[in-house]
């Protein structure tokens, strides 16, 4: 199903279903997370369910009221759920799973920036210590991941919010998530795309290991119910 009008990168509370026909394979971007085999092979089996709360609250950093996003992900094989949080003021924050680890999320809203092309794209920019321009282009949707040329994100003004990045005609979301040991680094953008005439909640995202080793990604969710308990 389509995401409503009204669900937009500021208000994404409800329960989304991950679409495994539209997103990439998730067994290359586990892998270079060290994600071992069995684990591997049983999330690529399984219905991945998203429920998510957006609101404002009081930051655990500064207690500045900021957004946030409470978030729990449910499979329908015996993995069990993962818990997380993410804090919109680039703030770092130690999270914690079963399947990832101790981790560091910085998360924020970024605006839009005007590409080569005259496009407007998201203002966002690798800090990945890795000579490949195509890990920027791909995050901002200007390419695929054959590194295609891709219509890319959809460009929808904020209604309350400002971007701690960029301009005001866009906004999109940057996560950064890396593993404490270190493992790994993933950055995503995440955003609104047309995908097969519908208007679809995708995340666009990176993978990296400590060698270089990358890989990109698209996560394509499916919008269940506007119920997220």
């Amino acid at each position: 199903m389509a995401a409503p009008s009204d669900i937009s990168i500021e208000n994404l509370t409800g329960t989304w279903m991950l679409d495994k026909k539209l997103s990439s394979d998730s067994d290359p971007l586990l892998s270079l997370q060290g994600i071992n085999w069995v684990v591997r092979k049983a999330i690529g089996m399984t219905e991945v369910t998203v429920k998510m709360r957006q609101f404002e609250g009081p930051s655990p950093s500064t207690g500045d009221t900021i957004h946030q996003i409470a978030i729990s992900q449910a499979a329908n094989v015996n993995l069990g759920g993962t818990t997380e949080s993410r804090y919109l003021d680039w703030q770092e924050y130690p999270q914690e799973d079963h399947i990832f680890g101790k981790t560091i999320v910085q998360s924020r809203f970024i605006g839009s920036t005007t590409n080569q092309a005259g496009r407007l794209v998201p203002c966002v920019q690798t800090r990945m210590e890795i000579n490949d321009p195509n890990i920027e282009r791909f995050l901002r949707a200007e390419i695929d991941e054959a590194c295609m040329p891709y219509d890319g994100f959809l460009v929808e003004k904020a209604q309350a919010t400002e971007p701690l990045e960029g301009g005001k005609d866009g906004l999109w979301m940057e996560v950064v998530i890396r593993s404490q040991e270190p493992k790994w680094i993933t950055e995503q953008v995440w955003g609104f795309e047309m995908i097969d005439g519908q208007r679809r909640y995708v995340r666009r995202l990176v993978m990296s290991d400590t060698k270089g080793n990358h890989r990109m990604g698209r996560l394509v969710y499916t919008f269940v119910d506007r119920k997220c308990d």
